[in-house]
């Protein structure tokens, strides 16, 4: 069965896309023609990883290492696709954190971390994608949320 190519010439930025949902999300819309962004913080090897697998199944990736909470790393981020590419079409916002740990262990820098990057971090990413998507005549802005309970 042949996939549909509907967002041929779009481009998709992914955060925290090195792995897991990310990498599904950012595989599936190279699938359907995306030129799709590997973004993530330090999982170097694996947003390398990630783009390889892409290009190798016939889609174009790029990489582009940041941290989303850190307003100067997303302006730096936008700017090295803006550069690229001179579009972003689709910002997926699902960097997410990981080190799962049982409720009672979670101390108040784990929870502000949790915090950051469930809640500013999409915002920054949004404030720099959204007057580009308006210029461009429109966009779409999709949040994964996904929380990790670890049993006591």
């Amino acid at each position: 069965m042949e996939q549909s190519r509907e967002l041929e010439g779009t481009v998709a930025l992914i955060t925290g896309s090195a792995r897991n949902i990310g990498r599904a999300i950012a595989e599936t819309l190279a699938a359907q023609g995306a030129r799709v962004v590997i973004n993530a913080r330090t999982s170097v090897k694996e947003a390398h990883d990630t783009a390889h697998r892409i290009e190798a199944a016939g889609g174009v990736a790029m990489v582009a290492m940041g941290d989303v909470t850190d307003p100067a790393q997303v302006e730096q981020i936008v700017a090295s696709v803006v550069a690229r590419w001179g579009r972003i079409d689709i910002l997926v916002n699902n960097a997410n954190t990981h080190g799962v740990k049982a409720f009672e262990d979670l101390t108040l820098e784990d929870w502000r971390r949790t915090v950051t990057v469930a809640l500013e971090a999409p915002f920054l990413c949004m404030k720099a994608c959204y007057p580009l998507m308006i210029r461009q005549g429109g966009g779409t802005i999709v949040t994964v949320r996904a929380t990790h309970l670890a049993p006591s």
